[in-house]
């Protein structure tokens, strides 16, 4: 339905018997809180008009079903980061999750870029994987084409040993824009090495408008 907000302008201030004297002008006169108080009216309207045409535009042209995008977790490795690796089952599994490394790796971090319908809605994002004797976080973030800090429009922390999580997209950032922004999602771990940690499924569920 858009941004549409109404914030008044106008506060009364009390008069005072025997003190305050009857007049039209002037910055307690009856004109100058009359026209506050129509000023006020006037945005109210405005905005009625608004959420009326918001109500009409969803009859009209109802979202339909929430769609939902399943990723396979295909995660690329930052630089001077542990890759993830898939297994024999299609999960990404931490470096730190098998014996076979030596010496015990980093942080295993991991990106993987989801391609988004431009101009839909998100909804949420789901993880399910195995989390076994520490944590893993997932996190969809998006950010502009400069060194700016992203920013997280949903968080799943997995925490046990088979978890199955679903985060509520930023309600203020749920509008995709591809000319604007790049949208990715992130992968670390809280322990380096020997726990197991997999992801074995991401979903981003969004309505197409």
């Amino acid at each position: 339905m858009g941004n549409i907000k109404y914030t008044p302008t106008f506060q009364h201030t009390d008069w005072v018997d025997d003190v305050d004297r009857v007049a039209a002008d002037g910055t307690t006169g009856f004109n100058g809180r009359f026209r506050a108080i129509n000023n006020d009216l006037l945005q109210l309207s405005t905005v009625v008009g608004q959420i009326g045409a918001s109500i009409d535009d969803l009859v009209a042209n109802p979202p339909g079903p929430p769609l939902v995008l399943t990723l396979a977790p295909l995660f690329a490795r930052p630089e001077s980061s542990p890759a993830w690796f898939i297994n024999a089952t299609g999960a990404a599994q931490a470096v730190g999750s098998f014996s076979g490394a030596i010496p015990p790796p980093a942080q295993p971090q991991g990106v993987l870029d989801p391609i988004l319908p431009d101009r839909c809605r998100l909804i949420s994002l789901r993880a399910i994987g195995q989390a076994t004797g520490t944590t893993v976080t997932i996190t969809l973030s998006r950010a502009t084409g400069t060194l700016g800090t992203p920013d997280v429009l949903a968080s799943v922390t997995g925490d046990a040993t088979t978890y199955d999580k679903t985060a509520a997209v930023d309600p203020a950032r749920t509008l995709v824009d591809l000319s604007t922004f790049r949208y990715f999602i992130t992968a670390t771990t809280a322990a380096p090495a020997g726990p197991l940690v997999t992801i074995g499924s991401l979903q981003i569920a969004y309505f197409l408008r």
